[in-house]
């Protein structure tokens, strides 16, 4: 369960990243505010409707495949 908090804080702390660099890059680029805002609401909920869908696919996939397996290292000698 911890490990699964660790993987989901790190990915929307990625996906909030990738987000505020998407729009200053965005910003630099559209020079009129009216459009800018529109652009921006429409980039920031496109990106994170993608990555929402991604990480329920990426937890659904691997949620089901993941087994742990345990290394038992051989006796010396």
């Amino acid at each position: 369960m911890k490990e699964t908090q660790y993987w989901d804080d790190r990915y929307d702390k990625a996906v909030t990243t990738l987000v505020r660099e998407t729009l200053t890059i965005m910003e630099s680029v559209i020079s009129q505010d009216s459009q800018r805002l529109a652009v921006r609401r429409l980039l920031r909920r496109t990106i994170y409707d993608i990555t929402d869908r991604l990480k329920e696919d990426l937890t659904t996939t691997f949620e089901a495949t993941a087994e742990t397996e345990t290394f038992a290292f051989p006796e010396g000698e």
